[in-house]
C-alpha cells in the first residue's frame, strides 16, 4: 500500500484540530491504516517524501481517494482519534505523517504490530507491550504443563499394564491378578449374541432383511439396490452372515525325526510324506507314543496314532502294518511287499514333514545325514555269503549246480566239466543231483550257489577264509601282506579265526608267492572309492531289515583277451539304518552274470589279541602234509561226495579262548591225573608201545607191483604191517609226458611213508591244455591262455599222509599271479592242479586239471570267482583198480574175526551190541579199526592197546563246554586209528596197557542233559580196562557219573570203536561234542598179532 501513497509535505497533523477538512481526512486515513500495538521502527525522513514531488500531491488519484475517506462520522472520528492517540507516544498531540506511512508500509509487507509500541525520540524501533507477552508465556505455560501430565499419564497407564500382565502357557497375554486373557477390541468387528461379526456385514445383513420383511408386506425389493444382491434369494439372519471366519493353524512346516522329544511330539498336528517321485499325503495326529527298541537307529521308535492307523518312525523310516499298506499304495508310494511279514516298510525316497503347532528346539528336529553310506576301511572282520549263479551267460544251457551221482570218469578226450550236466540231458539214464549249497530265489527261480566267506583286515594285513558246504570240515585260507606283497595260501581243518589247530589237524595244499610293487598299486587303485559316485535311492526293507539304498561305480581290473569284461559296474549296496552296517552287495557281471554278497556278521575294530596268534601266518611245510585232502577250487569244483571231511557238519564256528584252554587244561590235568592210579603203568606202557611203533617202522617195506607213469618217472611202491605204504617216484630232470595224462609233464624226486608219516621232497609239473578244451570251454580257455599258459601251468605236487584212511598222496594246486602283468594279476587267475594217490592195493591219480577265475572288485574287497573247472583226468589208475581202492578205503571194511556174542529173548536171539554209551545226540562216526590185511580185499582185527582223548578245558558260564571229545586208538602193532576229531580241544599224552596186556572193556562218564536250559556236556572221560585189570584213564573229565563196564566176550579183545559226535551247533547254540561209544570185539586167530 505505501505506492499507493504518495509524499506529503511534513509537518505535524494537530490531535483534535479539524480545520480543514483535507487534514481530516489524512488523519483519518492514517487512523484507520494504523494497527494497535505495533513495535518501534525507524521510519524514513520526510525530507525524502518531499524530493519525491510534493506539490503534486493534492492533485494525485491517491489523495483524492483519501479525502474520498474522510466521510465518517462521530463514532468513527472519535475512533480515529484514540487509534492516533495510540501513537502519541511523546504526548505532545502531534504524529508525524511519516510515521504513519511508514507504518502503512509495514503493514503491507506482513509485519505483526503489536499494540503499545511506541515511537522513541529517534523512530528506531517499536516495543511489544508487557501485558500481551505475559498472557502469551501464560498459554505456553499451561500447553507444557498439560502435555508433560498427558505424557506422564499414558506413561504411568502402560506401566502399569505391563506389571498387571504376562505371558501365560498358551502363549496368551493373561492378566497377573485375575488370570484371565487380555481381550482387545477391534473397530470393524462387533459382539452380536455373543458371536464376533464384521460391522459392515452385519449392518448389510440387516438392511436386507428389514428389506426383505419389508416385501413381505408388500414393498418389493428394488433391482437397482446393489447393495444386497450377493444375499438374494431368501431370508438372511443378520447375525450369521457376518460371522468372523478363520483358517484352521495347521503348524509350522519342519522335517523332523524319531530323537525329537515327546512333550515336542505333543505339539506335532499332522504328518505328511512326499516321495521322489511326486505322491503325496498328509495325515491328522491323534497321539503319540514313545516305545524303547533295542534295534532300532536311536535305542527307541515313536508310534504316531494317525487318522488311518499306526506309524512307526524310526528315525526317518516309516513301518506301518499290512492293514495301513494300502493307502499308501494307492496314494502311489512304494512300499515293501508283505512277504509273510505283519508290518511294511515305505520303500523308495522320501521327506517326512510334519506341523507343529510350536518348536522349541530345532536342532533336534533334523534327520541324519542319509546321502552317504559309510563302509569299513579299516581293521575289520566281515562274513559273507555268496551268491553265484549256476549258469552263466556265456553257457545259457548249461547247469553248474548238477553233478553226476555215479561219479564217472572222463577218459581220453572227453574232458570231464565237472557239474556241468544239463538238467534234462538227452538220452542220459543218469538223473543229475543238486551241489550241496544249492539254492533257489523264491521270487524269481533263479538258482544259485552258495558259500562262506571271511574277510578280515588288519593293518596291512588281509585273511580271506572259504568254506563250502559239500566240506564242512575243511576250509581254503588266503593271507596277503599289502604292504610286502607276500601272499601264503593253504586249506586246513575248519576251525574260528581265534582258535589255533592241533598239530595233528589236517593242512594242505600250501602254496606261496610274492606280489611285485605293481600288482599292489593296482589294488590300491581298485579299492580306493574316493571318486566312487553314491547315489541314495531310498529306504527300504532287505533280508528283514529296513535299510538304505545305495548304487556305486566300481573300478574293475582291465578284461583279458577273449573274456567279456567292464571298466566299471554298478553295484547295488545296503546298510542298516541303525548303525549303518553293510546288509548286501548286488552286481550283474558281464561274464560272471548276478552276483550276491549278503553281509552275515560283521565286527569292527578288530585287533591281534581278538585272533588267534597265527591267524595271519602260513604253516611250515611240514606241517602241510597232514591228510590226503580235496582241492578247495570253489563250490562247483569240491568232489561229491566227500563223507570223509564232513564230520563236524556245517554251521558258524563257536569262539574259544584257545590260549587260556591250553594253560588252563595243563594245570586241571595235572591235578586229575593223581586220582585215577594209574600213572606208574600209564607211563611204562606209554614206552613199550613208542618201542613198537619204532620197530614197525622200521621194519624193511614189502615191495607192490611197480607203479608205471610213463615218461622218465620211476616208482618205488611198498607197504608194511599190510596197512602202512611207502611211496619214492623219481622223474627225469626235464620232466616226462605221462603215458596216461600226456599233457601233463613231472620232474623231480619226492617220498612218503605213512608210517612213519614223513615226506620229503617235491615234483613238479608242468600242465598244457588240449586243442579241444579251448572250444568246449572257451571262457576258462580264455582266461588260461590271457594270464600265459607258461606261467601259470606249472605246480608242485609234495607229498601227504591221510593216516585213517591208509592212504599216501601227492598233491599240488599253484595259482602264480606274480608272474603275470600287473594290468591281468587282478583280472584273472586259474588254478592248475593234481593227485597222485597210493594205498595198499592201488595206485591213481584222482584228479588233475585247471580252473578258471574271473576278477570282481566291490572297492570294500576284490574276489576271483570260478568260470569253470576242466578236468582232464579223474580217477586214472596207473595200478590196481577202484574196487581194491575202496575196500582198504571202505568206512565199514570186511572184518574176518569179530567176536559177538548172541542174546536170546525168548525164541529170538539178538547179536549183542558193546555200547559203552549210547549218548543223548550226534551221529555215529565211521568204525576205526585196528587191523591187519586179511586178503580178497577184507581184514583181520588186531587189540588195541590203549587210547589219548581230546578234552576241551573246562570254562565258567557262560562259556560253551563240550568236555570230552573224541578218543584215538592205539594198536598192538603201533598204529594208530582216529575215528572222529570232535569239535575242540587239547590231546592228552597216550596211556597204553603194559606188554602182553590188551584192551578188553571200557566205561564212559557222562552227564546228564541240563535242567532249564543249561549247558550240556555229555561225555566227559572214558577209561580202557586192559587185560590184566589195570584201568587206563588220560583224563577224569569235570562232571556227570560213571556208567558201567561194557567188556567183550571172555576169549575175545576190543579191536575198533566208532564215536558218537555231535555237529557244531554254532554260535547260539549248545555244543556237547562227543556223546557215545560203542566197542568191536575180534577174537583171536593163528594170524592175530596179539
Amino acid at each position: 500500500m505505501a505506492n499507493r501513497l504518495s509524499p506529503v509535505p511534513s509537518g505535524p497533523a494537530r490531535l483534535g484540530g479539524h480545520d480543514d477538512v483535507e487534514q481530516q481526512d489524512e488523519c483519518q486515513l492514517a487512523q484507520e491504516t494504523s494497527l494497535p500495538n505495533v513495535p518501534q521502527h525507524s521510519f524514513p525522513s520526510a525530507d525524502m517524501h518531499e524530493r519525491k514531488g510534493k506539490a503534486n500531491y493534492n492533485d494525485s488519484a491517491e489523495a483524492k481517494k483519501i479525502r474520498k475517506l474522510g466521510a465518517w462520522d462521530g463514532s468513527s472520528s472519535a475512533r480515529v482519534q484514540e487509534i492516533l492517540k495510540k501513537f502519541d507516544v511523546q504526548e505532545g498531540d502531534d504524529v508525524k505523517y511519516e510515521q504513519v506511512v511508514s507504518l502503512l508500509e509495514h503493514a503491507t509487507s506482513g509485519q505483526d504490530v503489536r499494540s503499545g509500541a511506541g515511537v522513541g525520540a529517534s523512530g528506531a524501533s517499536l516495543n511489544v507491550t508487557g501485558s500481551f507477552m505475559r498472557w502469551m508465556m501464560v498459554l505456553a505455560l499451561l500447553a507444557v504443563v498439560v502435555s508433560l501430565g498427558a505424557m506422564t499419564g499414558l506413561t504411568w497407564f502402560v506401566v502399569s499394564t505391563i506389571k498387571d500382565v504376562q505371558v501365560g502357557n498358551a502363549n496368551a497375554l493373561v492378566s497377573k491378578s485375575t488370570g484371565e486373557i487380555v481381550r482387545t477390541d477391534v473397530t470393524d468387528m462387533q459382539v452380536v449374541d455373543g458371536v464376533l461379526v464384521g460391522r459392515a456385514a452385519y449392518r448389510q445383513a440387516l438392511e436386507y432383511a428389514t428389506m426383505a420383511n419389508g416385501a413381505k408386506d408388500g414393498k418389493p425389493l428394488e433391482a437397482s439396490d446393489t447393495s444386497v444382491t450377493w444375499q438374494r434369494g431368501g431370508a438372511v439372519d443378520p447375525t450369521s452372515v457376518g460371522v468372523l471366519r478363520t483358517a484352521t493353524f495347521k503348524g509350522n512346516r519342519q522335517r523332523f525325526s524319531s530323537r525329537v522329544d515327546i512333550e515336542a511330539l505333543m505339539e506335532l498336528n499332522y504328518v505328511y510324506i512326499e516321495s521322489g517321485t511326486g505322491a503325496q499325503l498328509a495325515l491328522m495326529v491323534n497321539g503319540v507314543a514313545r516305545v524303547p527298541k533295542d534295534d532300532s537307529v536311536w535305542g527307541s521308535v515313536v508310534r504316531i496314532i494317525s487318522s488311518a492307523g499306526t506309524l512307526t518312525l524310526d528315525d526317518t523310516i516309516v513301518h506301518f502294518s499290512s492293514d495301513v499298506a494300502p493307502i499308501f499304495a494307492e496314494a502311489g508310494f512304494a512300499v515293501t511287499s508283505s512277504s509273510g511279514a505283519r508290518r511294511r516298510l515305505l520303500a523308495g525316497q522320501y521327506t517326512l514333514y510334519g506341523y507343529f503347532s510350536s518348536i522349541q528346539n530345532i536342532t533336534s528336529f533334523d534327520p541324519v545325514d542319509v546321502s552317504k553310506p559309510k563302509l569299513p576301511t579299516k581293521d575289520y572282520a566281515m562274513q559273507l555269503a555268496v551268491f553265484e549263479p549256476c549258469t552263466l551267460p556265456s553257457a545259457p544251457t548249461v547247469d553248474r549246480c548238477l553233478y553226476d551221482p555215479t561219479g564217472a570218469a572222463a577218459t581220453g578226450a572227453a574232458h570231464h566239466r565237472r557239474r556241468e550236466l544239463l538238467a534234462t540231458a538227452a538220452g542220459s539214464s543218469v538223473q543229475p543231483v543238486d551241489l550241496p549249497g544249492t539254492t533257489i530265489d523264491a521270487k524269481t527261480g533263479e538258482r544259485f550257489m552258495v558259500h562262506r566267506r571271511r574277510i578280515t583286515y588288519l593293518g596291512k594285513l588281509v585273511r580271506s577264509v572259504s568254506t563250502y558246504e559239500a566240506t564242512p570240515g575243511l576250509q581254503r585260507v588266503s593271507v596277503m601282506d599289502t604292504g610286502s606283497g607276500a601272499v601264503s595260501e593253504w586249506q586246513e581243518k575248519a576251525h574260528p579265526d581265534d582258535t589255533e589247530l592241533d598239530a595233528a589237524d589236517a593242512r594242505g595244499y600250501c602254496n606261496s608267492y610274492t606280489l611285485p610293487g605293481e600288482h599292489l598299486e593296482q589294488l590300491a587303485l581298485l579299492r580306493d572309492l574316493s571318486a566312487a559316485d553314491f547315489k541314495y535311492l531310498g529306504d527300504e526293507q532287505k533280508l528283514g531289515k529296513a535299510a538304505r539304498h545305495f548304487t556305486f561305480n566300481a573300478k574293475q581290473p582291465a578284461a583279458l583277451s577273449g573274456v567279456t569284461g567292464a571298466d566299471s559296474i554298478s553295484i547295488e549296496y545296503w546298510d542298516t539304518i541303525d548303525g549303518f552296517k553293510p546288509i548286501a552287495f548286488e552286481l550283474t557281471h558281464p561274464t560272471l552274470g548276478k552276483l550276491r554278497y549278503v553281509v552275515e556278521d560283521l565286527k569292527l575294530a578288530v585287533t591281534a589279541t581278538s585272533l588267534a596268534p597265527s591267524a595271519f601266518t602260513a604253516p611250515k611245510p611240514e606241517a602241510c602234509t597232514v591228510g590226503c585232502m580235496p582241492r578247495l577250487g570253489s563250490a562247483f569244483s569240491v568232489p561229491v561226495p566227500s563223507h570223509r571231511w564232513s564230520e563236524l557238519g556245517a554251521g558258524k564256528r563257536r569262539s574259544l579262548l584257545s590260549s587260556e584252554s591250553e594253560h588252563f587244561h595243563a594245570q586241571q590235568h595235572a591235578s586229575r591225573w593223581l586220582l585215577a592210579d594209574t600213572a606208574s603203568s600209564s607211563s611204562a606202557a606209554a614206552g613199550s608201545y613208542a618201542a613198537a611203533a619204532a620197530a614197525l617202522c622200521s621194519a624193511e617195506p614189502t615191495a607192490l607191483p611197480g607203479v608205471s607213469l610213463g615218461g622218465s618217472c620211476a616208482v618205488t611202491w611198498g607197504v608194511r604191517a599190510s596197512k602202512f605204504v611207502s611211496v619214492s617216484t623219481t622223474c627225469g630232470p626235464n620232466g616226462g609226458a605221462l603215458d596216461k595224462a600226456p599233457w601233463l609233464k613231472l620232474g623231480g624226486t619226492a617220498s612218503l611213508d605213512t608210517c612213519s608219516a614223513t615226506t620229503s621232497g617235491c615234483l613238479l609239473g608242468s600242465l598244457s591244455i588240449p586243442g579241444d578244451v579251448a572250444s568246449t570251454y572257451p571262457t576258462a580257455a580264455a582266461v588260461f591262455n590271457g594270464l600265459g599258459s607258461g606261467a601259470v601251468g606249472t605246480l608242485k605236487l609234495c607229498g601227504a599222509i591221510d593216516q585213517p584212511q591208509r592212504q599216501a598222496c601227492m598233491l599240488g594246486a599253484s595259482a602264480s599271479p606274480a608272474s603275470v602283468s600287473a594290468a591281468a594279476s587282478w583280472a584273472g587267475r586259474v588254478e592248475t592242479y593234481a593227485a597222485l594217490r597210493y594205498t595198499t592195493s592201488a595206485a591213481w591219480m584222482s584228479e588233475a586239471g585247471f580252473e578258471s577265475y574271473v576278477g570282481v572288485n566291490l572297492g570294500l574287497f576284490h574276489a576271483h570267482h570260478s568260470v569253470g573247472a576242466v578236468d582232464m583226468a579223474r580217477d586214472t589208475y596207473f595200478s590196481g583198480t577202484a574196487a581194491a581202492a575202496k575196500l582198504v578205503t571202505a568206512a565199514a571194511p570186511s572184518v574176518v574175526n569179530t567176536a559177538v556174542e548172541m542174546i536170546r529173548v525168548g525164541d529170538v536171539s539178538y547179536p549183542a551190541e558193546y555200547y559203552a554209551f549210547v549218548g543223548y545226540w550226534g551221529e555215529w562216526s565211521s568204525w576205526g579199526y585196528c587191523y591187519v590185511d586179511a586178503g580178497a580185499g577184507s581184514v583181520r582185527g588186531i587189540p588195541v592197546k590203549g587210547l589219548r582223548v581230546r578234552m576241551d578245558a573246562h570254562k565258567p558260564a557262560p562259556y560253551d563246554n563240550t568236555q570230552l571229545n573224541a578218543v584215538e586208538l592205539a594198536c598192538s602193532d603201533g598204529s594208530r586209528v582216529l575215528p572222529a576229531s570232535g569239535l575242540a580241544g587239547i590231546w592228552s599224552d597216550f596211556a597204553t596197557c603194559s606188554a602182553g596186556a590188551y584192551v578188553t572193556a571200557a566205561r564212559m562218564r557222562v552227564a546228564d542233559p541240563a535242567s532249564d536250559g543249561g549247558d550240556n556236556s555229555a561225555a566227559n572221560a572214558v577209561e580202557f580196562r586192559c587185560s590184566d585189570g589195570a584201568v587206563l584213564s588220560p583224563d577224569q573229565g569235570y562232571e556227570g557219573s560213571w556208567r558201567d563196564w561194557v567188556a567183550c566176550p571172555s576169549d575175545a579183545f576190543v579191536c575198533g570203536v566208532r564215536l558218537r559226535i555231535q555237529p557244531d551247533q554254532g554260535d547260539s547254540g549248545d555244543n556237547s561234542a562227543m556223546n557215545g561209544m560203542q566197542l568191536s570185539c575180534c577174537r583171536s586167530g593163528s594170524s592175530a598179532a596179539v
